[in-house]
């Protein structure tokens, strides 16, 4: 299981945006927006309702 310094730098990772980066989403109207993801097991879910519908299934199966 990640712990939150794990998530961290995960995040920083994907936070790196070079100079062509930041130009093409002038140019073209791209804005960043912030997501969150769940992991259940080894699955990563958008939304909170199926990563508990997983968890409560491995749970029922276990």
């Amino acid at each position: 299981m990640r712990d939150v310094s794990e998530m961290q730098v995960a995040k920083q990772a994907t936070d790196a945006i070079d100079e062509a980066d930041l130009e093409g989403m002038k140019k073209f109207g791209i804005i960043p927006e912030p997501s969150m993801s769940y992991l259940v097991g080894p699955y990563r879910y958008s939304k909170f309702a199926d990563a508990l519908a997983q968890a409560k299934r491995l749970a029922a199966s276990a």
